[in-house]
């Protein structure tokens, strides 16, 4: 285990590391004019009360509009990505996923441990809900649907960490969604060393690593994605298949130009290789989702 100090000297040497190669990626690009990216020098910030596997956090207060408020993370580095890429892509599919925003850090930046800052709208008063509840409260919730595409969304996405589904006014919304897909904050780390270790390069060893994640995995995917199919007709019955399904779908609602479009906004403040990564992860589990819509559409023919 490392000391608090070397915790910090590692930081402090990542985040300027991380700086100098944006520095160079950015140089020919211009920033995108949207929403999705804040200063934080436009928010009060304090400490939130609760803290989890994503480590500390903050609770953002816009200082103009005191109802605009995020959840801020900033201790792990995928946390930002993969929170803003899972809000991007499940809100097209119109599944509704709670909006997160990138912080550029323009004021407070000894208070945050990396530059990779995201926000997640505050849903303040929400409450946890679950299979039971939303059964009993159909008539109380617009998006009812929504919990099972979420249920679906969970193995879609390669989360490994569970899902949180809470109730915020009449609608239901997924939180916390890091643990998603196949990057992961070890190799995000390895993108800051740009060395030679016996005869390897840090850095360009991540980036084919990071890089190879991306690729089909359909010999896994496929198997997995068909028991769980088994798993929700055994768990919640026949009733809710379709709502669970229909996220393989709407899957194609999301276009290779939305995907480029987010990846160049995430990319002014992350490694331009993860932007590669998106883009090759998206391209590669559509065509696995083609292919078991079209195992699952013969499967039923078979059996009708």
């Amino acid at each position: 285990m490392y000391s608090e100090d070397s915790k910090q000297q590692i930081q402090k040497i990542e985040r300027e590391n991380f700086r100098k190669l944006k520095k160079q990626e950015n140089k020919n690009k211009i920033i995108p004019v949207t929403d999705d990216i804040l200063h934080i020098s436009d928010f009060t910030i304090k400490k939130f009360s609760h803290s989890g596997d994503s480590g500390d956090l903050y609770l953002a207060t816009n200082k103009r509009n005191s109802n605009e408020k995020y959840i801020l993370k900033h201790e792990y580095y995928d946390s930002a990505c993969n929170e803003y890429m899972y809000s991007k892509i499940g809100n097209k599919m119109g599944i509704s996923i709670a909006p997160v925003k990138l912080f550029i850090l323009d004021d407070k930046e000894d208070k945050f441990k990396s530059d990779f800052v995201c926000g997640i709208q505050y849903l303040e008063g929400c409450e946890h809900i679950n299979f039971d509840y939303v059964c009993k409260n159909k008539d109380n919730i617009d998006n009812w649907q929504d919990y099972f595409k979420i249920i679906c969304l969970e193995i879609l996405f390669d989360e490994s960490d569970g899902v949180e589904i809470v109730k915020y006014g009449h609608k239901i919304y997924r939180i916390d969604t890091t643990a998603s897909f196949t990057i992961s904050d070890f190799f995000l780390h390895s993108l800051a060393y740009d060395y030679e270790k016996n005869g390897i390069n840090i850095r360009e060893f991540a980036n084919k690593t990071i890089l190879k994640m991306a690729e089909r995995n359909t010999a896994l995917r496929l198997p997995r994605w068909k028991d769980d199919v088994d798993n929700i007709l055994e768990r919640y019955g026949k009733e809710y298949l379709p709502y669970y399904l229909e996220p393989y779908r709407l899957l194609e609602k999301v276009t290779e130009k939305d995907i480029k479009e987010w990846c160049s906004i995430l990319t002014i403040f992350y490694p331009d290789i993860i932007g590669d990564y998106y883009q090759k992860y998206f391209n590669n589990l559509k065509l696995d989702v083609q292919e078991f819509l079209a195992q699952m559409e013969k499967q039923v023919l078979v059996t009708a």
